[in-house]
Order: structure tokens, then C-alpha cells, then sequence
């Protein structure tokens, strides 16, 4: 569930503060105030999360809504030629909770479209997406990061692994370089490619074998999907 929730440049938001959320949210002011472009940008990130474009797209005409090209939902009282959002959720997945991740911060860009006869009119490319995660450690107020990193135009420029799964991931590949993301689901990119050292990894498997001692293995899968 989102927890609370930034806008900026999305017609005529453009919150100083964020908004809280809950399971019953109350929406008051004026005509014309910002309650009707609020929801529909809740609707535009939930049709993106639902469609699930792998390639890293902002669904501006779904199942939900249809809100037509980028120019008609960028505001017109800024210079800016990008919308920002940036929100905080407990995730409900067993997936995540099962590695202890207990709440994402998201913040994502899109916008600067060039071309005006492709689709990235209709669903544009997202420009940069960072992610944090944090884990439990004694409850909601003891939250450490899990996780944190940025995209840029589908390149990975940041990654901080804390923790004990820096070691488990260089045992698993040795001599690891994250390289790029090749998956997206909605706005999180869910696979990360990287380089290792196949010939270390070769021989951190056989040297065990060889003077007849116990091998560990490990499962491969825990860093498929961040």
C-alpha cells in the first residue's frame, strides 16, 4: 500500500510536501485545485504497474485512464519539460517479505520526447528511476537499507548492496560489475545484468572438489530479480 506520494508537473500539481495516504483518503478544495489530476495520476501508475511494459514505459492510455500524449499532462506553468513522482509503499508481496524488504521508496521521471510519431508519444520512456528498499530489523522504526539504486535512460549508474548480501554475491560471482538493466515491471526494473569472472568462479567450484572438502553451493536465484 502507498504510504504517501510526490507529484510534480503533472498538470496543475506540483506538491511542496508529500501527501499522506490511506485506506480512506479525503480529496477537498476549489474547482480546478488539483483533486481531479491527483487521481488521475494515481490511475496513470496503476495501469503501468498493471500493464507491465518490459521495456521500461509510462502507460498514459489504459484499462484505467486515458489521458492522450505526454505534452497534455505536462504543466504549463513550469519550465521544466519532465514529470517527477516519487512515492512510498509497504509491499504486500510474499516474494519481497520473504527477503525481509518491508518498504520501497520509488521516484521516477519521464518526459524531453523528441519524436512526435511513435509511440513513445502515447507511453513514454521513463528517465531515470531510483529505488530504495529497506529491511525490518525490530519493526517499521528500525527500517536499514536493503538496497538502493538509480536508472538512467535503462543504465544502471548507482547500485549499493548492504550487508551480507555483498558477500553472497561475490561468492556467487566473483569479481562482479553490474552493467545494465534488461527488465522492467511497470516502473522497477526487476533484472540487472552484470560481468564476473568465469574463471575464478570455475575455480572457487573445483578447488573444493579437488582436496575432497565440503562444497557450499548457492542459490543462484537469490539475484536473478532484484
Amino acid at each position: 500500500m502507498i504510504n504517501n506520494i510526490s507529484i510534480h508537473n503533472f498538470k496543475s500539481l506540483n506538491t511542496s510536501d508529500p501527501i499522506e495516504m490511506g485506506s480512506c483518503l479525503f480529496l477537498c478544495g476549489p474547482n480546478s485545485s488539483g483533486k481531479s489530476s491527483f487521481i488521475q495520476a494515481i490511475l496513470m501508475i496503476a495501469q503501468t504497474f498493471s500493464r507491465n511494459y518490459k521495456d521500461g514505459r509510462v502507460v498514459l492510455n489504459g484499462g484505467f485512464i486515458k489521458l492522450g500524449v505526454f505534452e497534455n499532462i505536462l504543466s504549463y506553468s513550469t519550465d521544466s519539460n519532465e514529470i517527477l513522482i516519487s512515492f512510498e509503499l509497504f509491499p504486500e508481496n510474499e516474494f519481497l517479505k520473504k527477503y525481509g524488504i518491508q518498504k520501497i521508496y520509488l521516484e521516477f521521471s519521464f518526459g524531453a520526447i523528441d519524436s512526435d510519431v511513435d509511440k513513445r508519444q502515447y507511453n513514454p520512456e521513463l528517465n531515470r528511476v531510483k529505488v530504495i528498499a529497506f529491511s525490518n530489523n525490530g519493526g517499521l522504526a528500525n527500517l536499514n537499507h536493503k538496497l538502493s539504486f538509480e536508472v538512467e535512460k535503462s543504465s544502471l549508474i548507482r547500485l549499493d548492496l548492504y550487508g551480507e548480501d555483498i558477500a553472497d554475491l561475490e561468492k556467487v560471482y566473483p569479481g562482479y560489475v553490474f552493467t545494465g538493466v534488461s527488465k522492467f515491471d511497470g516502473f522497477i526494473p526487476t533484472k540487472i545484468q552484470l560481468n564476473y569472472q568465469v574463471s575464478k568462479k570455475i575455480s572457487q567450484d573445483l578447488i573444493p572438489l579437488m582436496i575432497n572438502e565440503e562444497k557450499f553451493l548457492f542459490k543462484k536465484n537469490i539475484f536473478k530479480d532484484v
